[in-house]
């Protein structure tokens, strides 16, 4: 099934409200991107300002499901190259310390609306993109959401 982003608007709009994101300050801004059905401009807004020097996880974790609202409405392999495309390798950084996270929060039996696979397309495209590095550099001592 494939559907436009317009469409999958509804699916993020329950989500959000489901994951309990709305505390996060781009929360709001994101969801009008989101809803202006550019998916490249809610994610450069949903990536403007990780928590990455926070100590708690709770805002980690808002800032990746926030991430991956969006990156679950791009889940065609073709519409997730076009849009990495688009953005810098910093950004697609960020992104994958996102899918990370939210495979670590679906592991730990958290409330998880996010299709296994979805981040696994995503995980699959950044590598074949920007090669193993993108993993390395979630292995090496830094902060990462």
């Amino acid at each position: 099934r494939q559907c436009d982003f317009h469409n999958k608007r509804l699916i993020l709009n329950a989500a959000l409200l489901a994951c309990g994101t709305l505390s996060h300050k781009l929360t709001f801004n994101t969801f009008i991107v989101i809803n202006s059905k550019d998916p490249a401009a809610a994610l450069k807004l949903a990536l403007a300002d990780p928590p990455l020097a926070a100590k708690e996880i709770a805002p980690k974790e808002e800032f990746a499901s926030i991430v991956g609202l969006i990156l679950y409405a791009q889940n065609q392999t073709s519409e997730i190259k076009k849009l990495l495309s688009e953005l810098e390798s910093s950004q697609c950084d960020l992104i994958m310390g996102c899918v990370f996270r939210l495979m670590e929060m679906g592991k730990k039996d958290k409330v998880n609306v996010f299709n296994s696979a979805v981040l696994f397309r995503w995980h699959k495209a950044m590598v074949d993109q920007y090669g193993e590095g993108i993993i390395v550099r979630h292995m090496t001592p830094r902060e990462w959401i």
